[in-house]
C-alpha cells in the first residue's frame, strides 16, 4: 500500500496562542517528535480528515514539510469534546522496516444477532495494544459477536488476527459481555415521545 503524503508547515511559538493561529487558518497543530528537536507544524484540516477517515488514528504518512520530507506515525488524535473535530495531532517518525507498539480500536461485528437474543452488550474495552511493523497497523481489528449468547463474555483470546500482528493485551481482558435484559423496563409512553422530539431537534 503505498503511504499517503500530506503537506505540513513549520508554525511560530508553541503553547495556547500558537495554536489558535494555526486553526484560525485551517490547520491543525501538530507536532513531530523527533529525538534532536521537535517539529511544531500545522496540517491542512481537510487533508488531515481525509486521512483519518481513510487510513484511521494510526496512520503512515510522509510529513513534506518543505524540500524535507519525514516519514512518520500517527501516535495520538486529540479531538474536540463536543464538536468532536480534531484539535491536535502527535507524530512519531519511524524507520522504513521498524516495529512499533500501538492501540487498535475494536470493531464489534455480528450486533444484528445480538439485538435478536434479548441480551444487553456491555463493553469493556475498545482498543487492544499491538506490534507490528510499522507499515501494517491495522485501521481496525474485528470482533465477531455473532456466536455470543447470552451470559458469554468475548475476550480478547476470542480474536482472530494476522499472523504478523503479535496483541500485546492479556489475552484474558474481556471485551464485552452479553448479558440478560431480565430488568430492563420500557420507557413510559411520555418519554418515549419526549427523547424522540429531543432528537428530531438536533
Amino acid at each position: 500500500m503505498e503511504t499517503p503524503t500530506l503537506n505540513a508547515y513549520y508554525r511560530k511559538g508553541i503553547g495556547t496562542n500558537s495554536a489558535h493561529r494555526t486553526r484560525s487558518i485551517g490547520q491543525v497543530p501538530a507536532v513531530v517528535y523527533d529525538a534532536t528537536a521537535n517539529k511544531m507544524i500545522g496540517i491542512e484540516k481537510k487533508d488531515l480528515d481525509t486521512l483519518l477517515t481513510q487510513h484511521g488514528d494510526n496512520a503512515i504518512l510522509n510529513v513534506q514539510l518543505g524540500d524535507e520530507t519525514v516519514r512518520a506515525m500517527i501516535k495520538e488524535v486529540q479531538y474536540h469534546p463536543v464538536t468532536n473535530q480534531v484539535i491536535h495531532v502527535d507524530l512519531k517518525p519511524v524507520e522504513q522496516d521498524s516495529k512499533v507498539r500501538t492501540h487498535v480500536p475494536i470493531r464489534f461485528i455480528g450486533t444484528d444477532y445480538v439485538e435478536r437474543s434479548n441480551g444487553i452488550l456491555q463493553k469493556q474495552k475498545q482498543e487492544i495494544e499491538v506490534e507490528c511493523a510499522a507499515d501494517r497497523v491495522p485501521k481496525f481489528i474485528n470482533a465477531d459477536l455473532s456466536k455470543l449468547a447470552v451470559g458469554q463474555s468475548f475476550k480478547v483470546l476470542d480474536l482472530e488476527v494476522a499472523e504478523e500482528l503479535s496483541i500485546l493485551t492479556r489475552p484474558s481482558e474481556v471485551l464485552v459481555t452479553l448479558t440478560a435484559a431480565n430488568n430492563f423496563v420500557e420507557p413510559a409512553e411520555g418519554v418515549a415521545n419526549s427523547v424522540e422530539k429531543e432528537k428530531g431537534e438536533k
